[in-house]
This record gives C-alpha cells, structure tokens and sequence, in this order.
C-alpha cells in the first residue's frame, strides 16, 4: 500500500507540490484520496474506461450515478417539454406534474399529462357529463379519475387553477367546483340516513321524510336538486346506524342524522343546509381518536 501511494503522489504531485509538504493524495479518515481526472491523465486514459477501471480495482461492480443523473435529468426535460405542449394553460399543476419525475414513473405521468390535456381542453363541459364517462372517454379507464386517487385530486387541482380559486379541501365543495365545469362526480353512492327529521316544504324529498316510519336515506343528488325545507328543531348527528336501530327500538322521535363514519360530501352537504336554514346541529359519537375528529370538523365548520 506505501508503494502504491508513492507511485500516485510521483503520477500527480508537481515538484512545487513537494517542496511545499502538498500532495494531490492526501490520507483521510476513510483511506487515500486520489482525484480521478489527472490520474486518467497521468494514464492516458479516458473517461469511458473509468468504470471498467474501478471495477477491476475493488472487485466489484460499480453504478455511475452521474449517467443515472444525466439521464433522470434529460428524461425530467422531455416530460417538461411534453407537459408544455399538451398543458400551456396549466402552469402550476405543469410544475408540480414534472418537479419529482424519474425513469420508473415517466410512463405513467405522460399517460396523465395527456389524460388532463384531453379532458380540460373542453371545459366546461355542455351538458354536464359524469366523471366516471370523462374518465373512460379520456383515459380509457372510467375509475382513472376518482377523486381518491392520485389522477383525480390532479383534475381538481386542474380545475382549481382554470376558475383561478384556491383548491378545495371539503369533498362537497370539490363536486361543487367541478360540477361548475360539467363534470358530475359520484352523485348517488354515498348517502345519509334521516331518522324523525320533519320538513316544511312540499317537494319531493319532503314528502318522503315526512311519511317515512323509518330512516330515509338521501344522496348528495336528493340534497342539491330537490332540497327540503327542514323544520328548525335541533339535530342530531351520530356516528353509526346502530345508534338509529336503538332509536327505532325506542320509538324515539328525537331528530337524527347519521354520517356512517367520516364525513363525505353528502354529509357535508346535509349540515350545511341545515346551517343555512337555522337548524341546530348536536353530534354525538365515540370518543376516540376518529370520533373526535369528526366531532371537531362539525364543530369548526358548522
């Protein structure tokens, strides 16, 4: 090992270097430091036999990190490049698309650049379509764009940024947004379950409440087209079906309204009328970590 360090301070070290004590090979904590370029000079060598070179010297194989670099960086250019195109009128959703792109996920970030294009170019869309149709109509899978995954809170952000607003959090507010766009999101799965709850109005959905002897469940459709006129008697909110099974055991005819679970847009929808009708809204559910939270949402909300 001395020789070997003797024979790469002769390769490198000019004699000025030596009458100063320099070295171009200094020792450190982790062994001998040797900068590569002059001693490929030194060697005649040139770069594209450095990896072989390094190979042989440790006995193993080596990953040039700066190809990996080069190319992470030439492949996130080509994606900029291709999110200008298909994206000009989306520029803060083209840099969040392209800031962490790698090799593994170009693919599908081209997939989702090209999706996004197709289906904001015809914003708003007339009549109103559903996203599940945008979805298969625009990516070619009606489950691309649903707003749990990845690609759907991408098209909200889409949206968000063409009405110039501040991207929504409230899952009722975020089918509001798009719905003022033509895109019609999950309307009917999700419902909320009314158990006592009297109505003053004469439409559809009053009716229904009013004549029900068990609890009525209403969708986020029921909720914005035909809204009841609810009476302002204070309303409960639970977490849980079983708690209105009691209540029907009990012949209760306390008002309830019951979320199963966190809150979804139905929900939401549902307080918020009754906020803006005058209704006094009491929640009542478990007292752990997931029951407080909802509690808490209702509470700073409504």
């Amino acid at each position: 090992m001395p020789g070997a360090v003797a024979a790469l301070k002769s390769w490198l070290d000019t004699p000025a270097q030596r009458r100063r004590g320099r070295t171009r090979v200094p020792r450190t904590d982790r062994g001998v430091k040797v900068p590569l370029p002059p001693l490929l000079d030194a060697l005649g060598l040139t770069t594209d036999t450095l990896q072989s070179l390094v190979e042989d010297a440790v006995g193993r194989a080596v990953v040039n990190r700066r190809h990996g670099r080069l190319a992470t960086a030439e492949l996130r250019r080509e994606l900029m490049n291709h999110a200008q195109e298909q994206l000009p009128h989306l520029p803060r959703l083209r840099a969040r698309l392209t800031s962490g792109a790698d090799e593994e996920s170009a693919a599908p970030m081209r997939r989702l650049i090209d999706s996004l294009a197709s289906i904001t170019r015809c914003l708003p869309h007339t009549p109103p379509r559903a996203l599940a149709k945008l979805a298969h109509d625009h990516a070619g899978d009606p489950h691309y764009f649903d707003l749990a995954t990845p690609a759907g809170q991408r098209l909200v952000s889409a949206v968000a940024e063409l009405a110039g607003q501040p991207e929504p959090a409230r899952p009722d507010h975020i089918r509001s947004l798009l719905a003022g766009h033509g895109i019609i999101a999950d309307r009917l799965s999700a419902t909320v379950l009314l158990h006592r709850v009297r109505a003053l109005g004469d439409g559809p959905i009053d009716r229904r409440l009013n004549e029900a002897v068990t609890p009525v469940a209403l969708n986020l459709l029921d909720l914005i087209h035909t809204p009841p006129r609810l009476a302002p008697e204070s309303l409960t909110v639970v977490e849980y079906p079983s708690v209105l099974e009691v209540a029907l055991e009990c012949a209760s005819t306390q008002p309830m309204a019951c979320t199963s679970g966190q809150l979804r847009a139905v929900d939401h929808a549902l307080f918020q009328l009754a906020v803006d009708q005058g209704v006094p809204l009491r929640y009542a559910g478990d007292l752990d970590a997931s029951g407080l939270h909802i509690a808490a949402t209702v509470e700073q909300t409504y």
